[in-house]
């Protein structure tokens, strides 16, 4: 890092070096002009601006001048290269002060904290990412959004919740996981991350029994009838075995590894939904020895049995057919089939000899035994009692958590798939109160583990061949490619931006060693994975996975608060470089009453443990790869106005997928609701032909009477239509007759009183 520094500060001084050069140059050039021109009187053949009293000339204008009038004006000409000379001379030496003084300031180093600049390069003034703290110089909230990895050394109570895993949590806008200990990011973030955000929102609780956590089941993601299911086997068996990652040196571990390889393999091809729990139930059958379990499913006498009979028997074969030869092996037709079926819900008989080239034995004469679990199944049965009992204890002691009621019954099915955080934009918060988690450790191993391993399985690579130019393609190829980038320049591309995951492991040393985290450090954000490990110190991290660990190494961007151990403070001291401090000393001699001073340059570390000790609460020590160190402040989240906002009522319960089934597997349920189907359409079907049979034969026997019955209907129907018409016009006839004559008898009385007028008159 010295050296780095070292060379970048050469870099910076020589490029400063330059810049003053050229000033300097150019600024004794154009004294000489203006001092040439004095010196004749602004003699009006030399032209000029002039401005009020003054002339103003080109700055270079001296060098035309001293080749044109050198022999007309050669004394003014010469004493205007002696003051240039002399000047020239002053800057040398103020140069070689300042480059003195230079060397002597930095020989022991140039450690500094970044400035407003340095801290500017790095674009930390983002509206979403991991939050770093607030910048020393602006107060803006500092926030990363790259693919480098991020470590937090911060003690209990000393803030590292207000200042990034809270703010976070609301403000990192793609896909987190986060190992939520308390469940309070749950209640402060999920409304806003469902709400605002639009991304679902998983909370996994294994110990919730308030009904707010979804289930997940890890043996739902073995790649099983393929060539990868051993390895996500191995994946699993060995994250739930090997807690403090000892590896192949322990025997007991190795072994009991084993035996899990081959039972998640068996119970995940007996039964398609089987999970962890049915692994244990395996591991601790109730009614039977689970040597004697294991060697049912082989196909070989049992552990107490002298020969084969009982096989045979438990076979279905009787008495009569079993015949025992001289060696007293057994000799009858079913024998090749004593072995357990793996195939029974595959329609590929042939499987393991197409993944395992596994063409069957004497026991298993159409190899539908699977070959793994009966190799791991065989080497457990025949290791002798005290070993096997130490492999079974092993085993046992490290998967009864699953025999837990409450925790069982948050991981029989999966409510969501790993490939679609990555898929999605999701959130994940891993759920357990701190007593107890001791309890559901191995679980949270097991998530961490599975979404690396699964996420990090195979890159696809665009190959892109370059195809081979003419002549006139390579004449037009430059002017096809300014016109590409001014075409993108005014009409740019909009590219989809692609999903990251960032895994948020707090107390990651409570869940020990992960050696898949380690491992994937180095490769992971190739595969838009990105960590942020939280722990309580460097001492501690380094406690659990050693002093020479490759998660330091990777994570480009390391954050520490305040230590309060013993340890750290030293080592984050010894992460400093050293910068060169001046120091006065003051000598007397004898009776001496004027002191004399001298002046020393001594290396000194940016911050010494004690100083590292007593860091402020407010400040953030941030350093970041290959740059200088920020000494930031932090941020007290719940001050700051725009976190208000964001606050939002907590969900009630975590969001919910449909059960999720491996396509390589054939589901019981399905396939016995399938037949159930097809038998009723079947019936079905009888019935309606039985229907139209008889409908038939009863139309021809009715037709006559239904015809009569259609024309009785039709004239009933029809006489009373008319029988009503005919009485409403006897009516309507009988009232117009009525009013006629009353008309009629009117008409007569105004007759008769005109005809008796008529007479009076005459």
């Amino acid at each position: 890092m010295n050296k780095a520094n070292n060379k970048k500060e050469n870099k910076e001084f020589f490029i400063k070096f330059l810049k003053f050069l050229f000033l300097f140059a150019f600024l004794q050039c154009w004294f000489a002009t203006q001092y040439f021109a004095y010196k004749v009187h602004y003699n009006d053949i030399l032209g000029g601006l002039k401005i009020k009293n003054y002339k103003i000339y080109s700055p270079f204008s001296y060098i035309v001048w001293k080749y044109k009038y050198k022999n007309k004006v050669p004394k003014t000409i010469k004493h205007v290269n002696e003051v240039i000379y002399i000047t020239s001379l002053i800057g040398l030496l103020v140069m070689a002060i300042v480059l003195s003084k230079k060397n002597a300031s930095t020989v022991h180093g140039t450690a500094k904290w970044a400035d407003r600049d340095e801290i500017k390069k790095l674009d930390f003034d983002r509206p979403h990412g991991l939050v770093l703290g607030c910048n020393p110089y602006t107060s803006k909230i500092m926030r990363e959004h790259s693919d480098r990895h991020a470590f937090m050394g911060a003690p209990t109570r000393m803030g590292k919740g207000i200042n990034s895993v809270t703010p976070t949590a609301f403000d990192w806008d793609k896909s987190i996981i986060i190992n939520d200990i308390k469940g309070e990011l749950w209640g402060l973030t999920s409304g806003y991350r469902k709400h605002v955000l639009g991304q679902k929102v998983f909370c996994f609780a294994p110990l919730d029994t308030d009904g707010i956590s979804c289930q997940f089941n890890s043996l739902d993601f073995i790649a099983i009838g393929t060539g990868k299911e051993l390895e996500d086997v191995a994946a699993i068996s060995q994250t739930l075995i090997d807690v403090d990652g000892k590896g192949e040196s322990d025997h007991w571990i190795t072994s009991a590894i084993n035996l899990i390889n081959g039972i998640i393999l068996h119970v995940r091809y007996s039964n398609p939904k089987a999970s962890l729990v049915d692994v244990v139930e395996f591991l601790t059958p109730p009614n039977i020895s689970l040597v004697d379990q294991i060697a049912d499913i082989l196909g070989v006498p049992r552990e107490m049995e002298e020969n084969e009979v009982g096989v045979a028997l438990r076979n279905g074969d009787t008495k009569q057919d079993i015949k025992l030869n001289s060696k007293g092996e057994m000799i009858y037709p079913s024998k090749g089939y004593a072995c357990f079926d793996h195939l029974k819900h595959f329609k590929d008989k042939k499987l393991f000899k197409k993944i395992y080239s596994y063409e069957g034995t004497d026991r298993d004469l159409e190899g539908r035994l699977h070959p793994l679990v009966a190799r791991e199944f065989m080497a457990f049965f025949k290791t002798p009692d005290r070993e096997r009992g130490s492999i079974l204890s092993t085993a046992t002691q490290k998967l009864k958590i699953f025999l837990d009621p409450i925790i069982a019954q948050h991981i029989r099915k999966s409510d969501f798939t790993i490939k679609q955080l990555m898929e999605e934009k999701c959130t994940l918060y891993l759920v357990t109160p701190p007593k107890n988690l001791y309890r559901t450790k191995s679980l949270l191993r097991l998530i961490f583990t599975q979404v690396v391993f699964e996420l990090t399985d195979r890159m696809s690579f665009d190959s892109k061949v370059t195809k081979k130019l003419n002549f006139i393609q390579k004449l037009l190829k430059p002017f096809s490619t300014q016109f590409n980038n001014f075409v993108n320049y005014f009409f740019p591309k909009v590219v989809p931006e692609k999903n990251q995951i960032l895994l948020m492991i707090d107390e990651a040393t409570a869940l020990g060693k992960l050696d898949i985290i380690e491992q994937s450090m180095a490769y992971a954000a190739g595969y838009r994975l990105k960590f942020f490990i939280i722990a309580q110190s460097l001492n501690q991290f380094k406690k659990i996975y050693g002093e020479n660990n490759y998660i330091i190494d990777n994570c480009s961007i390391q954050m520490f608060l305040t230590p309060n151990d013993d340890k750290t403070p030293k080592m984050l001291s010894d992460m400093f470089d050293t910068y060169t401090e001046k120091v006065r000393n003051e000598s007397k001699k004898g009776f001496q009453l004027v002191p004399t001073y001298s002046w020393s340059y001594v290396p000194r570390k940016l911050m010494t443990p004690g100083e590292v000790r007593t860091l402020p609460y407010e400040d953030v020590i941030l350093m970041v790869t290959g740059q200088n160190p920020i000494r930031a402040k932090k941020l007290i989240y719940y001050e700051d106005k725009r976190y208000d906002l964001k606050k939002l009522p907590g969900l009630k319960k975590s969001d919910i997928n449909e059960d999720f089934s491996n396509k390589n597997e054939i589901d019981i349920e399905k396939l016995k609701n399938l037949k159930v189907i097809e038998k009723k359409e079947e019936e079905f079907t009888q019935k309606l032909e039985a229907f139209n049979e008889a409908l038939k034969e009863a139309t021809d026997d009715l037709y006559e009477e239904i015809s009569t019955n259609r024309s009785n209907f039709a004239k009933k129907y029809f006489d009373e239509l008319y029988q009503k018409e005919i009485n409403e016009k006897e009516e309507n006839l009988s009232k117009y007759t009525k009013e006629v004559r009353k008309m009629n008898n009117d008409l007569l009385e105004k007759m008769n009183e005109t005809e008796i007028n008529f007479s009076n008159e005459r």
